[in-house]
C-alpha cells in the first residue's frame, strides 16, 4: 500500500480514513499492517495465559457471555481458586516460556475479600515466579487497585468490548464510561491497562473503527481481539460467523490505527483457520495461550511453534 511509512512515523488516521482501509485489496492491506508491525515493534510477540478465578455467578447480562445473568447455558460453577491451585498452574506456564498470568473473575467486579485474596496469592507468585502478573477483576476502584498493585499486579484487563455507540446493545448493567473509569483509575495508580473487543456481535465496520480509536484516545499498548463464539443458552447463539477475510481485515485496520500496540489473538481463534495463525501476517503479535474460559484455548506448545515458524521472538 502507499503511504505505509506515514503509520511507521506516527500518522493518525482519521475515522474515515480508517474505514476507507477495508476497501483496499487484502493483501496490500495485511502486507501493510505487517510492516508496520515490523518498524515499530519489531519480531517480539508476548504470550499470557489464563485461569479462572471465580465462574458463574455473574450479575451482568452481557449477551456475548455464557456465564452472564440472562444466559440460559450450562456453567460450570466455581467459587474463589485454591492458591496452591494457582501457584501450580502459574509455574507450569512459566516453565513452558510464558511470561505473563492472569487469573479472571466473573462477575462485577471483585469484592473486598476477594480482593484481600488475590493479593495474597499475587504476594506469593512474586515471591515465588518471575511471571508479570496480570488480572480481570471487573469494575474496581483506587483503594482496591492499591492493594492489588502492592501486591504485584502489573496490568488490568478490561475490554471495552466494542464502541460507545453499540455497547447498550450487548450491556446493560454497567456502562461504557464505567468501563472507561476503571482503565483511568488503573493508570492513574501505575498499572498498565490490556483492552480490546469481540467482534461478531452484531456490530457494524465503524463500531470496529470506533473501539479501535477509543482504546488510541485511551493509550492502550496490550488490544486482545476475540471473536464471539456463540454458546447455547445465549442471546448470540445463532449469530452465523464472519467471513475470515473479514477478521484479518479488521485485524490490518487495528495495526493501522494502533502502530504501536501488541494486538493479542485471543477467544474465538478456533473458528480460524490454523488457531488463526494468518493474522500474524496482518499485524497481530501477541495471543492468550492454553485454555481459554468458556471455549477452547490452543496448546503452549502448539503457539510457540506456529511462533517461531514466523521468526517472532518472545518477550521475556
Amino acid at each position: 500500500m502507499k503511504n505505509t511509512a506515514k503509520f511507521i512515523n506516527g500518522y493518525k488516521l482519521s475515522r474515515e480514513e480508517a474505514l476507507a482501509l477495508y476497501d483496499a485489496p487484502l493483501k496490500d492491506l495485511m502486507e501493510s499492517a505487517d510492516a508496520i508491525r515490523r518498524a515499530t515493534l519489531g519480531d517480539t510477540f508476548d504470550l499470557c495465559t489464563i485461569m479462572r478465578g471465580k465462574n458463574g455467578h455473574c450479575s451482568e447480562d452481557c449477551a456475548f457471555c455464557v456465564q452472564s445473568s440472562v444466559s440460559e447455558g450450562h456453567v460450570d460453577l466455581q467459587e474463589m481458586i485454591a492458591e496452591e491451585e494457582v501457584l501450580e498452574n502459574a509455574k507450569c506456564a512459566e516453565s513452558a516460556g510464558i511470561g505473563r498470568f492472569a487469573l479472571v473473575f466473573a462477575g462485577r467486579k471483585l469484592s473486598r475479600s476477594e480482593v484481600r485474596a488475590v493479593a495474597r496469592i499475587y504476594r506469593r507468585l512474586k515471591r515465588e515466579t518471575d511471571l508479570h502478573l496480570c488480572l480481570s477483576g471487573g469494575l474496581l476502584d483506587l483503594d482496591e487497585l492499591a492493594i492489588l498493585k502492592e501486591a504485584g499486579l502489573e496490568r488490568l484487563h478490561n475490554n471495552l468490548e466494542t464502541s460507545r455507540r453499540y455497547f447498550p446493545s450487548i450491556c446493560t448493567t454497567h456502562s461504557y464510561d464505567e468501563k472507561i473509569q476503571t482503565i483511568r483509575n488503573a493508570q492513574s495508580s501505575g498499572i498498565e491497562v490490556c483492552s480490546g473487543g469481540i467482534f461478531n456481535i452484531g456490530e457494524t465496520r465503524e463500531d470496529r473503527v470506533d473501539l479501535a480509536l477509543n482504546l488510541r484516545e485511551l493509550g492502550i499498548l496490550s488490544v486482545p481481539l476475540n471473536i464471539l463464539s456463540p454458546m447455547e443458552g445465549t442471546p448470540l447463539a445463532n449469530q452465523m460467523p464472519l467471513p475470515e477475510e473479514e477478521i484479518l481485515r479488521t485485524v490490518a485496520v487495528f495495526r493501522h490505527i494502533l502502530p504501536t500496540a501488541y494486538l493479542r489473538l485471543a477467544g474465538g481463534r478456533q473458528l480460524l483457520s490454523g488457531d488463526g495463525e494468518a493474522t500474524l501476517t496482518a499485524g497481530m503479535n501477541a495471543a492468550i495461550t492454553g485454555n481459554f474460559l468458556n471455549t477452547r484455548g490452543a496448546a503452549e506448545s502448539t503457539d510457540l511453534q506456529m511462533i517461531r515458524r514466523h521468526n517472532f521472538t518472545i518477550t521475556p
